[in-house]
């Protein structure tokens, strides 16, 4: 982000500043669309997390309050991989706020743009990631927007699923708490059921197929499908089956291949029924799968700038996520569908920029520059089409709503959320204040 940018002004602002008495805030590690996150220092010396809703937001109560649940959600999980909160509060001006607990490390996808991940890396970050996922799915929690930027990896190599912002929580005799046909997540990392909007059919296979794109990511360097927009990507994430990851990565071992596309199947019934399934499975050929592989990715990370790789014969994540689109002769959706299904895209892009200017008349910014601001961050009551924030040093444009545009030149699909702050020193893990 520009330093003159006024959201970002507004946050560095409240560095020096102290929440209630007891948190203040020392550093700022990055401002998403959604949210900023500051590195902070409890009246008792601890060191936390702050995510500080930006006030704007704050005036809507759905927003406020997918943004207050998180902590609910996140803690319910009950697993030392899922984020937790601390703590959640609002300040003297009315803006939300959770606080939790302060890591040291990086997101996996910044691992993956800085280094080549080796296949015992990767494995372990699967794991790792599988056995949160069971805990979650037991107690009900489906996170819904798993992808690299909402994996942490610790400088211990352990991995940490942030981000539960949107994730579901299902409790007995309660029907969703998400409207029908509301869509949320990441189009490079969404299930055919989430993409095309079938919210009752969303459930643990769900986050299967997702971690699954995730770790053909991390294999080959490309999202599942090739996209030119993110209207592309939901379209083909809805209508067309996931290419083999042997078509990207054909020296890929056969078990991993095996493990992924399974994952990655169309139909539900085809994919894992559970993670722990999945994560049996991928433990029988995973060998050299350990926290100490991801460790010394971490440890390597910091002698790598972002931007640059380590990679021969393959150009950095920077530019390796710029998609081309798919031949024409290879689409497996007639002409007459894909034009149908685009076009419905864009009549739900006009109406949520339509509720975003709605948005924007409560919230009545102070300047016009802060209302251009916001508009390139959040677009309509749902701005974060990806998720949460991990509290990282790194300012992200990742999450912002689904239609808006990266403000560098990065696959569509793939980008990391509005709140999303990819980078170092990241976020929670939990236990009561």
């Amino acid at each position: 982000m520009a330093n003159d940018d006024p959201v970002v002004a507004r946050a560095r602002g409240r560095v020096g500043q102290t929440l209630h008495g007891k948190y203040r805030l020392e550093r700022l590690l990055g401002v998403g669309g959604m949210a900023a996150v500051y590195a902070g220092v409890h009246r008792n010396g601890r060191p936390v997390a702050v995510k500080l809703l930006h006030p704007e937001l704050t005036l809507n109560e759905g927003i406020r309050e997918r943004f207050l649940r998180e902590g609910q959600v996140a803690n319910a999980v009950e697993h030392p991989g899922a984020v937790a909160v601390l703590d959640d509060d609002v300040t003297e001006d009315g803006s939300a706020f959770l606080v939790m607990e302060l890591l040291d490390g990086v997101t996996v996808e910044s691992l993956n743009e800085r280094n080549r991940l080796p296949i015992g890396a990767v494995c372990s970050i699967g794991l790792q990631a599988l056995e949160v996922l069971e805990a979650a799915h037991a107690r009900g929690v489906v996170h819904r927007d798993i992808k690299p930027a909402n994996l942490f990896a610790t400088r211990e190599g352990a991995v940490k699923i942030l981000d539960f912002g949107i994730a579901r929580l299902r409790e007995p005799g309660a029907t969703s708490g998400t409207q029908t046909g509301l869509m949320l997540g990441t189009p490079a990392f969404m299930a055919p059921e989430q993409a095309i909007g079938r919210m009752s059919q969303i459930d643990a296979r769900t986050d299967l197929w997702a971690l699954g794109a995730t770790l053909f990511t991390l294999v080959s360097g490309r999202p599942v499908h090739e996209a030119e927009s993110v209207q592309e990507a939901l379209v083909k994430a809805a209508t067309e089956p996931a290419r083999s990851l042997r078509s990207v990565a054909p020296k890929a071992p056969s078990w991993l291949v095996s493990v992924v596309d399974r994952a990655l199947s169309f139909e539900q019934s085809a994919r894992f029924a559970t993670a722990h399934e999945m994560r049996a499975v991928l433990a029988q050929s995973a060998k050299d799968a350990t926290p100490a592989a991801v460790a010394a990715l971490v440890e390597r990370a910091d002698s790598v700038p972002p931007g640059q790789s380590s990679r021969r014969g393959r150009p950095s994540a920077t530019h390796a996520a710029v998609v081309t689109p798919a031949p024409a002769a290879k689409r497996s959706l007639s002409g007459w569908l894909l034009l149908i299904l685009v076009v419905a895209g864009v009549g739900v892009g006009f109406a949520k920029w339509a509720d975003y200017v709605e948005l924007q008349r409560a919230a009545r910014p102070s300047s016009p520059a802060e209302s251009e601001s916001l508009a390139r961050r959040t677009e309509g009551p749902e701005p974060s089409l990806t998720g949460t924030a991990s509290a990282s040093a790194a300012p992200s444009a990742s999450t912002a709503p689904t239609l808006q545009k990266p403000a560098r030149r990065r696959n569509p699909a793939t980008r990391r959320g509005a709140n999303d702050v990819g980078g170092r020193e990241g976020l929670p893990s939990m236990k009561p204040q």
